[in-house]
């Protein structure tokens, strides 16, 4: 439900292409994926800022962030949804069984370089 949700408010990302782990986090944990802690400090020369989403992009964001989130239920306990929402992520570009280029964000927001992927992407 929550995975519809997403791909209906993001109609250019194609569905095939989608991996969701589910709450083991194995896949994530596989990766070399760290979680988010409190009191992490920020890589040196690291400037966290908001993405340039504008009025619209941000009103779109905070209208459809809580159908597309975690939340305990029947099935899933609060501490299971701490844990994923803690969960860090990173970037990938896969040529079949390979994957090409790898990158593992340190905290929030620290994403790959844009110019790296393109060029993974391009030699894969």
């Amino acid at each position: 439900m929550k995975l519809s949700a997403f791909l209906e408010i993001n109609p250019f990302v194609p569905s095939e292409q989608i991996f969701v782990d589910d709450y083991s986090l194995e896949a994530y944990n596989a990766m070399g994926f760290g979680e988010l802690e409190m009191g992490m400090e920020l890589p040196e020369g690291f400037k966290l800022q908001p993405p340039p989403l504008g009025l619209g992009g941000w009103w779109k964001y905070l209208s459809n962030v809580a159908n597309v989130s975690p939340v305990p239920s029947e099935t899933v306990t609060k501490e299971q949804v701490i844990q994923a929402v803690s969960k860090l992520s990173g970037t990938f570009v896969v040529n079949g069984k390979d994957v090409v280029y790898q990158w593992n964000d340190v905290i929030p927001g620290d994403t790959a370089d844009l110019g790296e992927v393109m060029a993974a992407i391009r030699e894969a």
